[in-house]
């Protein structure tokens, strides 16, 4: 994961630090009709690379997208019907963690769960 996310990061710093250079070296460039255009679009995709990482994290890491399927479920926007989190702990353990409206989400849907959990109907 970290070397995906070093490459991309050069891949997007590069154009932009290849103007820095070039223009230092030649600053003649800086009268190129298109110049302006190219600064922009390089340096565009230079600070894009912060917003790609989340999404690096997000396929690549599994506890990262542990904690944040735990945070999606826990918003009220999202009609989910499971109450809780199955996980592996830091020893290899299952375990699981409820929302915290997990046991007024079971008084409240009795037809999806009875109060033992998920796994008796």
């Amino acid at each position: 994961m970290m070397i995906i996310v070093v490459c991309l990061f050069v891949l997007c710093w590069l154009p932009l630090q290849t103007y820095n250079l070039w223009s230092t070296i030649d600053p003649n460039i800086n009268n190129y009709t298109q110049i302006k255009i190219i600064w922009l679009i390089s340096n565009w995709f230079a600070m894009s690379n912060s917003c790609y990482n989340p999404f690096i994290y997000g396929l690549l890491n599994e506890k990262f997208k542990r904690e944040f399927i735990h945070l999606f479920t826990m918003c009220r926007c999202v009609n989910n019907k499971r109450y809780y989190t199955e996980y592996l702990s830091e020893d290899g353990h299952p375990s699981r963690r409820g929302t915290p409206n997990y046991h007024n989400s079971l008084h409240h849907h009795h037809h999806h769960y009875s109060h033992h959990g998920p796994g008796s109907r």
